[in-house]
């Protein structure tokens, strides 16, 4: 693939802290249908769009990738916190930051390409299906615009006010890009073992 012209530098954080407790293992690291784990085949989409790539969430587990973590500032309060550890780092050139969940096997490399081209006067863009549901960490940010707010409902969130990623992106009034209902398959993700045994290739 090609990379992505953009003027600013690209930086994407592939979303890896999470406990896994419904699949009892890591889920980056299951075998994605492609080959390799889910989450190198997610690094590796991110790099052909010419992102430097990092890991969100420390997890010894992800060590042998020899990819950068950022660990959370913040604990305890999800993946907010990543989002927040990924724009401080990218904030500090006006980079774009690209967030991206490491368990869907089947999230097509175009769609990462039409998020990253979208709407470009938006400071934040999000992936939104057909029915209406937002995917919250399919998303992309202007860093340096975005930082100070996430920031707040980061600290909000240690407070023990709501910490959603969702609510995160509402109050960057970010833009949304739509998928048909063709695209829908493609966005499925792996949280239980029966999830890996009963979903197909799209």
């Amino acid at each position: 693939m090609e990379h992505v012209a953009t003027v600013k530098r690209l930086v994407a954080g592939v979303f890896v802290g999470g406990a896994s407790s419904r699949m009892g293992q890591p889920k980056g690291l299951l075998p994605a249908p492609s080959g390799g784990s889910l989450v190198e085949r997610t690094l590796a989409m991110c790099r052909d769009l010419g992102a430097d790539v990092v890991l969100l969430g420390a997890r010894p587990e992800y060590e042998s990738l020899g990819v950068t973590v950022l660990a959370d500032r913040f604990v305890g309060i999800g993946p907010l916190a990543g989002v927040e550890s990924l724009l401080r780092l990218a904030a500090t050139d006006g980079a774009v930051a690209l967030t991206c969940p490491c368990d869907m096997p089947y999230l097509p490399a175009a769609l990462l390409v039409r998020l990253l081209e979208s709407a470009p006067e938006a400071q934040a863009v999000a992936v939104r299906r057909a029915d209406g549901r937002v995917e919250p960490l399919l998303a992309r940010y202007d860093a340096a615009r975005c930082l100070a707010p996430i920031t707040a409902r980061a600290e909000g969130a240690a407070r023990g006010e709501s910490g959603a990623v969702w609510r995160a992106l509402v109050d960057l009034g970010a833009a949304y890009l739509d998928v048909t209902e063709g695209d829908e398959d493609a966005l499925s993700d792996w949280d239980t073992p029966e999830d890996v045994l009963s979903r197909s290739r799209p």
